[in-house]
Parts: C-alpha cells; sequence; structure tokens
C-alpha cells in the first residue's frame, strides 16, 4: 500500500478484529505458559510473540488465521487443565468438549485443521484415563459443530465438502 491509497471502513474494521484476537490469543498463551512452565517465562516468550513481524503481517492480512490462533490456544489452555484435573473425570470431560468445540470452529474456518485435530485426538485418546473415552467426548463436539455445515454441503451441492474439490 502507498500512502495515498484508501483504507475503508470495512478493512479496518477486519484488521481491529484480527489484532484483537491475536491479543487475546498472546493473553491465553501467556497462562497456558505460566501454568505448564513459570510466569517468568512464558511473560518473555509473550514478549518475543509480540516483537514478531509475521504475526503482525498475519494479523493485518485478513485471513482467518488470528481467529484459529485464538481458537487454537483456548483448546490448548483447556487441553492443559484437563491435564491437570486429570483425576476428576467430568472435569476432563468438560474440559475435552469444550477444546473439540474450539476445534470444530477452527475446521469450519479452515478445512485443513482436521489433520491438526486428528494428531490432537490420538494425544487425548492415549494420555488420559480412560483411555478413549476423553477422546470420543472431543470427537462428538467436532461432530456436533461441523456436520451440519456438512448435512448442509451435501444438500446443496451433493458432496459434503462443498465445492472445495474444484479448487
Amino acid at each position: 500500500m502507498t500512502p495515498t491509497d484508501l483504507v475503508y471502513a470495512g478493512d479496518r474494521i477486519i484488521v481491529v478484529v484480527s489484532i484483537l484476537f491475536f491479543l487475546m490469543s498472546v493473553a491465553v498463551w501467556y497462562f497456558v505458559g505460566a501454568r505448564l512452565f513459570d510466569s517468568k517465562l512464558s511473560l518473555i516468550a509473550c514478549a518475543i510473540i509480540l516483537m514478531t513481524d509475521m504475526m503482525w503481517q498475519f494479523s493485518l492480512s485478513g485471513l482467518p488465521q488470528m481467529l484459529m490462533l485464538f481458537l487454537f490456544s483456548g483448546a490448548m489452555w483447556l487441553t492443559v487443565h484437563a491435564m491437570h484435573k486429570s483425576d476428576r473425570l467430568v472435569t476432563v470431560l468438560i474440559s475435552l468438549f469444550g477444546a473439540g468445540l474450539l476445534f470444530g470452529l477452527m475446521i469450519l474456518a479452515h478445512g485443513l485443521v482436521v489433520w491438526i485435530f486428528l494428531g490432537w485426538l490420538v494425544f487425548a485418546g492415549v494420555y488420559f484415563a480412560p483411555r478413549g473415552v476423553a477422546a470420543m467426548a472431543a470427537l462428538a463436539a467436532v461432530l456436533m459443530v461441523t456436520l451440519p455445515w456438512l448435512v448442509r454441503n451435501y444438500s446443496v451441492s451433493g458432496n459434503p465438502f462443498g465445492l472445495s474439490i474444484y479448487s
């Protein structure tokens, strides 16, 4: 962009919302890092993230990366919460169900998140006891979020993934 280019109000709103998602995700990552390691180390890591030019370029792009970063950081915070409360099955199931909801929203934002979710699902199935029950709660949450869109795509285009096969 040059200084003479016009920046429209809609573009400004998109950038502001994206920057807010970025700052909120850095705050969530601070709490994740403080819970896993140390508050000082987490503060240093968040400061380094805030100084990374590529993250600011993504936040100015209008792409869904900052929304996905925020949803992913929330899912990881819920996962860490479940790991620390692993002796309480109900708390683990609720936390992983919430993480599954966030993963479902990420999948709606970008379909390639399915592969990240599958890796996380294997981890959840192996780590949390009883094996597989917590993973099934997360899988149920993801299906609850994504199935309505898959059914609608199938009814409209004859393919559950819509017209993405043509791209």
